[in-house]
């Protein structure tokens, strides 16, 4: 996993000193009534809920980094996918680094993300795979508005956005542009590893625009739930892809990240 540790040295930003991100416009109608309630839900400041507690654990995954394993299922297929956390600290500035492999244990996604004073904010994002020859590609996304995750909640009103575009190096042509909007809708609980933990749940309103000068373009909007667990962080997601069909992923194990680099080496 040298691969990794030589993005890192490079990769990781400054601390940044506000999280205003949610603030970018965009064209979506959507984004526009979003930004309205973001600053309607800033205007009346009461019936702050603290849910710091409900993303990972930052101290813990610096000084122990782990890898959670996400059981996915939709229609006719199911696979587990591995994400490796670990804190860094240089200074004042916090680091938090995610990284999805495969069920070939192959790198998909690399993540970082900026503690700031009130949320999480996305710094960094690399898409990998390979083309139609076998050669490895690395898609870089700019990141317009990088919200991620909030500290403080009030109610389903208040909305954090983040939007970035992913251009194929192979052609500059060929954009696609995310945006989400995330709220905080309810709080839950969930069963892990025998134990009720406590939980929130957030609802997200995702817009893909895919963008071709030769093949045109497409946009569509998914609805998507995903559930948070005390001292734990991500627990479950689950994607609606249509009004009959979804594509959910839940955690099924935490394992230290020694034993998951000894199973990284034996398949590679």
């Amino acid at each position: 996993m040298n691969f990794l540790k030589t993005f890192l040295n490079g990769a990781i930003a400054d601390k940044a000193t506000r999280y205003t991100s949610y603030l970018i416009p965009h064209t979506s109608l959507f984004i526009y009534c979003s930004l309205f309630i973001v600053h309607c839900s800033l205007l009346s400041g009461c019936g702050k809920k603290d849910v710091h507690a409900y993303y990972f654990p930052l101290k813990k995954l610096q000084e122990a980094p782990k890898v959670y394993v996400y059981k996915y299922a939709g229609r006719d297929t199911s696979f587990n996918l591995y994400w490796s956390y670990e804190t860094h600290v240089q200074g004042d500035s916090v680091s938090f680094v995610g990284a999805c492999y495969s069920p070939s244990f192959q790198t998909l996604l690399i993540t970082i993300e900026s503690q700031l004073y009130n949320g999480m904010l996305l710094k960094d994002l690399k898409y990998f795979g390979t083309d139609s020859t076998g050669k490895s590609v690395v898609k870089t996304a700019t990141i317009l508005a990088g919200a991620v995750f909030p500290f403080e909640v009030t109610d389903s009103n208040g909305v954090f956005l983040s939007n970035y575009i992913v251009t194929d190096p192979r052609d500059s042509t060929h954009t696609t542009t995310v945006t989400r909007n995330r709220r905080y809708m309810r709080d839950t609980s969930v069963t892990f590893n025998g134990e009720n933990i406590p939980a929130i749940i957030f609802n997200l309103k995702e817009e893909q625009v895919e963008h071709d000068n030769k093949l045109g373009g497409w946009s569509h909007i998914f609805n998507i739930e995903e559930v948070y667990a005390k001292n734990i962080g991500l627990f479950s997601s689950k994607r609606f892809i249509s009004a009959n069909e979804t594509f959910s992923g839940q955690l099924e194990k935490i394992i230290a990240m020694q034993e998951w680099e000894q199973t990284f080496r034996k398949n590679n």
